[in-house]
C-alpha cells in the first residue's frame, strides 16, 4: 500500500506502516475474528472535531490520492 499511495502522490513522510497488533477500534474486533484488514488511520488531533471540516481543514488531493490508491488495491488483491 505504501508504494500505491506515494505512486499516487501522497508523501511518504506521512506514511507509517505498523504490525498488525496496532490495530485499533473496528480494526481490532475483525482481526480478532481472524480477518484480513488494511487499515489507515490518520494522526489529526483535531478528528472529529467541528474545525475538522470541509473546505478549511480537508486536504483535497491527499484525499484523492488515498482514494485512487485504495481502488487500485482493492484491484490489484482481489480483495471484497
Amino acid at each position: 500500500m505504501r508504494d500505491l499511495l506515494t505512486s499516487e502522490g501522497y508523501p511518504a513522510g506521512f506514511i507509517r506502516v505498523e504490525p498488525i497488533s496496532a490495530v485499533s477500534g473496528e480494526g481490532r474486533d475483525l482481526t480478532d475474528h481472524g480477518a484480513h484488514v488494511l487499515s489507515m488511520a490518520g494522526a489529526n488531533a483535531n478528528f472529529h472535531a467541528a474545525s475538522d471540516r470541509w473546505p478549511g481543514n480537508v486536504n483535497v488531493a491527499g484525499t484523492a490520492a488515498i482514494a485512487r490508491a485504495v481502488a487500485r488495491w482493492v484491484t490489484l488483491t482481489g480483495a471484497k
